[in-house]
């Protein structure tokens, strides 16, 4: 995201991850490979990557041209090379899935936004009765 221009940060993301996440695909099946693969983290790894690159593009946008959704999710600023890892390698990826946005995670780990008006533990019974 740094080398590319903002307005095309997202393109040259898909473009770079896509590709490598194709390359590593292929050499994966010629050589079939039966010992642990990292596809699966290539993947989740693709699509965050996705996800910032686009919400940090949205951030320079016109917001005459975004939608509410895109608005609120746009990054002004380039989180911290921690943020970043953090939010690329968090292991709660694997419980809920690889495609929740940097502001969420971002709110609910420094506990801000709609997370910190919830009581510690409001949350277990409603989620409880969802599967029921």
């Amino acid at each position: 995201m740094l080398l590319a221009p903002r307005k095309h940060c997202n393109l040259w993301v898909i473009v770079v991850c896509g590709t490598w996440l194709t390359v590593n695909n292929v050499v994966r099946y010629v050589m079939e490979d039966t010992g642990y693969g990292v596809i699966t983290l290539c993947m989740i790894c693709f699509v965050k990557q996705t996800i910032i690159s686009t919400n940090y593009k949205d951030g320079a946008a016109d917001a005459v041209g975004l939608t509410s959704r895109e608005k609120k999710y746009a990054l002004q600023d380039l989180p911290s090379f921690f943020d970043y890892c953090h939010y690329m390698f968090n292991l709660q990826s694997a419980v809920v899935g690889p495609s929740f946005e940097f502001r969420d995670w971002n709110e609910f780990i420094n506990l801000r936004g709609d997370i910190s008006k919830m009581r510690p533990g409001s949350n277990y019974l409603p989620a409880l009765f969802r599967f029921a």
